[in-house]
């Protein structure tokens, strides 16, 4: 049954154990004092920054806490109750296996936060009873509850006879027999990844559609009622979703991943009307299942093969397999859209031994032929691809991209025949052939001028020749290695490691250098960026002017160095900016969440 609660706060526990908790002193010290922080979590918690990082969820084991961003106060926790204890140190047995309650049972509760509605989705499961959960973002307390939607281990366990001749132990495995060991890590890694792929927001609408055992649902988040049910919708999970310009539903399942949780005997695209009725679903192989894509009349399923299927009747018109896994990442090409044709390219780069080569190739739809657009060959990283002035423009480095294997280039391509139309100059990516990070940024195009930056030096380029205009090194501005290149508010803005610089777009001249330390990751909000180094640094810069912020530094260590300091949810990279990076929450590599004012 659905059960509608109204706003439910459970006793208001505040810990002093867990907040302000006493820590070991540190070698380093940042610029500025922290608002507040905690002491050490359970490692494998999974914590989760919400509502513009004004809240904060962490799932500590059988507890689930709500803390306000602002104070660092607990302002709500629940508790697993003395019933669900007991039975969860009971045993069972399902199939040929068998489970102690603990492992057949959630032994930590998993989340998904839903960003656009501000809340959060708990999931726990026990034997054949299978609960979610929903909390209100401000309290922390419970909105709505539903034990009607199996999600995982009532399917799984049904499978588990049948999978056990083809992938036998794996399978166990993953769901807690105990016949076969595996790490804690490991067994809740698999967990996370499969329930991250229930539920997928329809952002704007307050509703979301869910995965739930054979069949896909569509549920109002205000009360958690079903508004809509499609049987036969079959795989794991959802990998994505996509409107069309009638306000309808392109709904995608996950694909097959044994060593995620990811098995089913197919799966499903599926079409829904803007009132929620089912226009047609059709089969996707389920390999290696990516994005979801809609172009004109055509909705391209990215996988393993890559499938094009009709938007009106569902049925499929034609496929290419050319995506190949990568040791770097699972986003390994690059997809544009151009008159019935579409243009992948393929990365190979940084692999040793007998691989699949890189390709760049042109699909037309409507045929399925395939035309590979350079030479195949290894060693080749792809960082743009798009459509311009009727040109195929190609930014990279590789053997594909200039013939060298430490060099690269943006280059045109009849889109038609493939045909240079021009290449670059040679950029400079030498020092970074095996590492596939983007030595040759993605490129910025205006009023018919190309701006690229490779790892040390600025390029405008004339996009109907390829003639370089002008060039600046901004590596003897001493800002580290390139991570990205932007345009902000009319001016060319180069993030790198050791610094943000940015260019006029008219000369190039440098407008202003802005320095931080180390980092290796950022982002962009607005006229913000910031940027972070695993659980030891953090900064935030103003993009108008260069006006960087306070430090934050964590020492040495942070989440890259794995045990025992492992969580998951959106800190795994373990630093969230609010939308202007005024603020950013952090963990340090001992397991406390930190809160700082940057500004």
């Amino acid at each position: 049954m659905i059960l509608n609660k109204s706003i439910k706060t459970y006793g208001l526990i505040i810990l002093a154990a867990f907040l302000f908790g006493a820590c070991g002193s540190s070698s380093v010290v940042s610029d500025v004092e922290h608002d507040w922080r905690t002491s050490e979590i359970d490692p494998l918690s999974s914590v989760y920054v919400m509502d513009n990082a004004e809240r904060i969820y962490v799932v500590n084991g059988l507890s689930v806490l709500a803390i306000n961003g602002n104070t660092g106060e607990v302002d709500n926790r629940m508790n697993e109750s003395f019933w669900d204890n007991i039975i969860r140190n009971s045993a069972t047995e399902i199939g040929s296996f068998t489970f102690e309650s603990s492992r057949a049972m959630s032994d930590t509760y998993n989340m998904n936060p839903l960003h656009d509605s501000g809340i959060i989705l708990l999931y726990d499961h026990r034997f054949d009873l299978e609960t979610i959960t929903a909390l209100d973002p401000a309290s922390g307390g419970v909105l709505w509850t539903n034990d009607q939607l199996n999600f995982s281990m009532a399917k799984y366990s049904g499978l588990i006879q049948e999978a056990g001749a083809r992938v036998g132990r794996a399978l166990g495995n993953m769901i807690g027999g105990t016949h076969e060991e595996e790490s804690a890590e490991e067994r809740r890694e698999r967990e996370v990844l499969f329930m991250s792929n229930l539920a997928y927001e329809i952002p704007g609408e307050n509703k979301m559609f869910f995965k739930a055992s054979n069949k896909l649902v569509m549920i109002d988040l205000e009360d958690g009622s079903v508004i809509a049910e499609f049987e036969g919708f079959n795989g794991p999970g959802i990998a994505g979703m996509q409107r069309t310009d009638d306000g309808g539903y392109l709904v995608l399942s996950a694909g097959r991943d044994i060593s995620n949780l990811e098995l089913s005997s197919s799966y499903s695209l599926a079409h829904i009307d803007a009132d929620g009725e089912l226009l047609w679903m059709s089969d996707h192989s389920g390999r290696h299942t990516s994005n979801l894509m809609l172009f004109d009349n055509y909705v391209v399923v990215d996988g393993q093969p890559t499938e094009v299927f009709d938007l009106n009747s569902g049925d499929k018109i034609s496929e290419n397999d050319i995506r190949r896994r990568s040791m770097f990442s699972n986003t390994l090409h690059h997809v544009v859209y151009h008159n019935d044709n579409l243009y992948v390219a393929a990365d190979m780069y940084g692999q040793v031994g007998r691989v699949s080569e890189s390709r760049l190739i042109r699909h037309h739809i409507p045929t399925g032929e395939v035309t590979d657009f350079v030479e195949t060959t290894r060693n080749t990283y792809f960082t743009g691809l798009q459509v311009h002035n009727g040109m195929l423009l190609v930014s990279g480095h590789g053997n594909a991209i200039h013939g060298r294997n430490s060099s690269g280039a943006i280059m045109a391509l009849d889109p038609d025949t493939g045909a240079e139309i021009w290449i670059s100059e040679a950029f400079s990516t030498a020092g970074n052939n095996y590492t596939g990070e983007p030595s040759v940024s993605a490129a910025v195009i205006d009023n018919g001028v190309i701006y690229v930056s490779d790892t040390g030096t600025l390029y405008k380029i004339d996009a109907s020749s390829g003639e370089t205009l002008a060039k600046v090194d901004h590596s003897a501005l001493e800002t580290g290695r390139m991570m990205g290149l932007h345009e902000v508010n009319g001016n060319l803005v180069v993030v790198s490691r050791n610094g943000v610089s940015a260019f006029s777009k008219n000369d190039l001249s440098n407008v202003y250098t802005s320095k931080t330390e180390g980092m290796d990751s950022y982002t962009i909000n607005g006229s913000f960026a910031g940027l972070y180094n695993g659980g030891t640094r953090a900064v935030s810069v103003n993009l108008n002017d260069g006006t960087v912020g306070p430090h934050i530094r964590h020492g040495s260590g942070g989440l890259l160095s794995g045990p025992p300091n492992r969580y998951f949810g959106n800190l795994d990279g373990a630093a969230v900016f609010n939308n202007d990076a005024s603020k950013v929450i952090t963990i340090d590599s001992d397991g406390r969440i930190h809160a700082h004012t940057l500004r």
